[in-house]
């Protein structure tokens, strides 16, 4: 299934933005997933700001990319949008929009 924001996300230069936030994200995970998975190897203390830095990394991930991802034109933040709002709310964006849904930029030299 194609989807129409993927391509305005590329269009528009936020996809890398999407992309650098998530690996923070996955970053976390894994360090996370370490951590407990090496945690009888090393001291509680050793775990336990293992996952402070871990939980850190990911809030700093998610943190960016929900105020980065936005639109060039009316500086709307789509990600922002999409994880804020609730679907069938008129402020809501998703992956399946092809146009800001505030000033209708598209990605293709302006407002459709």
């Amino acid at each position: 299934m194609a989807m129409p924001g993927k391509e305005l996300l590329i269009r528009s230069g936020q996809n890398g933005k999407l992309w650098f936030g998530g690996a923070l994200v996955c970053l976390s995970v894994v360090i996370l997933g370490a951590a407990g998975y090496l945690a009888r190897d090393f001291s509680s203390t050793e775990v336990f700001v293992a996952s402070i830095l871990a939980t850190i990394i990911g809030a700093i991930g998610f943190a960016y990319t929900c105020r980065s991802v936005r639109c060039p034109k009316c500086g709307t933040r789509w990600f922002w949008r999409m994880v804020s709002k609730r679907p069938g709310d008129p402020r809501h964006w998703s992956i399946q929009h092809d146009s800001c849904n505030e000033c209708e930029y598209d990605g293709r030299g302006g407002a459709r």
